[in-house]
């Protein structure tokens, strides 16, 4: 398996198929059977679009990535007037789900997307994306001034902690993997070349059945998200309530729960990133 960004023309679109295939393919995949249920960052964005609603009539949110996801029903059940709900997806095998409670279902790819929203959320996406860093400039793109990205996901940039995509490779290749990116997080940029939103070509859903993120490509960073923003917008954690102390450490120190809002009123242009179209 090699460690690749989103510059690696070539194996990028190689990635990209084999993975749309797997999602268009499988039947094992959970967001596929499972209705969704995040009730602490569904209140997060609800508490967020009230906020909003107070500067205009309504309040236009993006969920991404739906799946089978319970968040249009949670707002039925606690009052959704002034809020306008789009739900996305890349494919459309929960199409009837998502159309009971949402005022816009889309199936296309985020790049595809031209409208705006006030609040843009995903929950347990980021960790899939083989072009994330792309991802995240469109979704500045895509918010209105003074709008929110709300993120939710596993964060892999916890030394020496493997993420389930290197389940199939061997113990050496897993500590020789954790020391290299653990240089990368300690070293100077002018020591070491530090592999920022590094995606890895080769996951661990390819070789084993199906298993929790297996097929989480991208090593999520919280350093890199804020410092995609320092010039561009404001980050905050957010908390996450737990019980005992395993499920403490889940959510305090690998779990990414982070606000993101729009303070500059622009466009990020693919130049201003280094990413490549």
């Amino acid at each position: 398996m090699k460690i690749i960004d989103e510059r690696d023309f070539k194996k990028i679109h190689y990635l990209e198929d084999k993975m749309l295939q797997f999602y268009r393919t499988t039947n094992d995949y959970t967001a596929f059977q499972k209705t969704s249920d995040y009730p602490v960052i569904w209140s997060l964005v609800k508490s967020l679009a009230e906020e909003i609603k107070m500067e205009k009539d309504q309040c236009r949110v993006l969920e991404i990535g739906a799946g089978r996801s319970g968040f249009g029903k949670f707002i039925e059940k606690t009052g959704r007037k002034g809020i306008f709900l789009t739900s996305q997806d890349i494919t459309d095998r929960n199409s009837e789900e998502l159309e009971k409670y949402s005022d816009e279902v889309i199936f296309k790819n985020i790049n595809e997307l031209n409208s705006s929203w006030d609040i843009i959320f995903h929950t347990y996406v980021l960790e899939h994306l083989i072009r994330p860093k792309e991802f995240i400039r469109h979704i500045y793109n895509l918010l209105n001034y003074n709008g929110y990205h709300v993120i939710q996901s596993p964060r892999y940039d916890i030394p020496f902690y493997c993420p389930p995509a290197m389940d199939h490779l061997s113990r050496l290749e897993k500590n020789m993997y954790s020391f290299r990116f653990l240089l990368q997080d300690v070293l100077p940029l002018s020591l070491y070349r530090k592999e920022t939103f590094a995606i890895f070509s080769d996951p661990a859903v390819f070789h084993l059945p199906f298993f929790r993120d297996r097929d989480a490509v991208h090593r999520v960073s919280k350093k890199d998200i804020i410092l995609f923003h320092k010039d561009y917008g404001s980050c905050k954690d957010y908390h996450l309530p737990w019980g005992g102390l395993k499920d403490c450490i889940v959510k305090k120190f690998l779990t990414l729960r982070i606000i993101i809002k729009k303070t500059v009123n622009k466009r990020i242009e693919a130049t201003e990133i280094g990413s490549a179209r």
